[in-house]
């Protein structure tokens, strides 16, 4: 018998192994367990409390107290290892969205789907107030040449879609760059767009984060082979007229005429409020 090295990080199940073949050792309030037998050929943990069970070829979801939740008719399923609140099922050769449970929560007509993740930090306010890291998944399901965005709710984003999504960024809220004719630009969460797709790439520019995760949060953004920088508030704080741009800790560095300058984070910071004000 194979035991993996100690339960997972959720009280209630661990995973045992007989051969080619897997059960599950559910803990009852830790003074006792039920064996779910071994004949299952591999394993999921989807939550706290719930498991996906390949059985002859096909997944199925089960509780912690051994119920079945939903029966073997997955082809597939697959989940991040940062666990969200979804996960990815294929069923007869789509994809679609299924909950903890199982429970479908997209229909299954998309080619492909593509989990993106952040992990997001506030900046310090002035009155010297600690920041904080929040953590945000959106789904990019792809079907017949358009994307779409779902949030972890399964709230879809932006119903017209997109040609591609590439990836969520921080600036100043957590967002997606998204590509439309072969510009990009950025969508907001709650389905604004923030920038038309104008440019020809958008960048993270790397936040500075202190030891109060405190940081700002800009993208760098490229129109005609020149970068600029979009602030926090998504207002353009430099003109994409620079050969490139690097943070440099809590500065940026900008490569003009090829020669180097470095504004710091003040300044960058006077910048945005000007703007804010204009």
């Amino acid at each position: 018998m194979r035991i993996p090295a100690g339960p997972f990080y959720e009280k209630w199940v661990e995973v045992y192994w007989n051969g080619s073949r897997c059960g599950v050792r559910v803990i009852k309030n830790y003074d006792g367990s039920v064996d779910i037998p071994c004949r299952y050929e591999s394993n999921i943990i989807l939550s706290g409390d719930t498991i996906a069970l390949k059985y002859n070829g096909k997944w199925g979801v089960l509780d912690h107290q051994n119920h079945t939740l939903c029966n073997h008719i997955y082809e597939r399923i697959e989940k991040p290892d940062y666990r969200p609140c979804l996960c990815m099922a294929m069923k007869e050769g789509k994809w679609g969205l299924i909950d903890n449970c199982g429970g479908p929560v997209t229909a299954f007509n998309y080619d492909q789907i593509k989990p993106l993740t952040i992990k997001t930090y506030s900046r310090k306010e002035y009155n010297g107030s600690r920041g904080y890291s929040q953590r945000f998944t959106v789904w990019a399901l792809y079907n017949a040449g358009q994307v779409f965005a779902y949030n972890d709710a399964a709230d879809m984003i932006y119903p017209r879609g997109f040609d591609n999504i590439y990836k969520l960024i921080q600036v100043g809220k957590p967002c997606l760059v998204v590509e439309k004719d072969l510009k990009q630009g950025l969508l907001g969460l709650d389905g604004t767009m923030i920038t038309r797709c104008e440019y020809e790439d958008i960048q993270q520019l790397q936040p500075y984060i202190d030891d109060e995760k405190a940081c700002y949060s800009y993208a760098i953004v490229k129109k005609s082979g020149k970068w600029g920088v979009i602030g926090e508030e998504h207002q353009l704080l430099l003109n994409c007229e620079f050969d490139k741009i690097a943070a440099v800790g809590q500065a940026i560095a900008l490569k003009h005429d090829n020669k180097w300058g470095v504004l710091s984070k003040e300044v960058l910071y006077q910048f945005e409020n000007d703007s804010r004000d204009d």
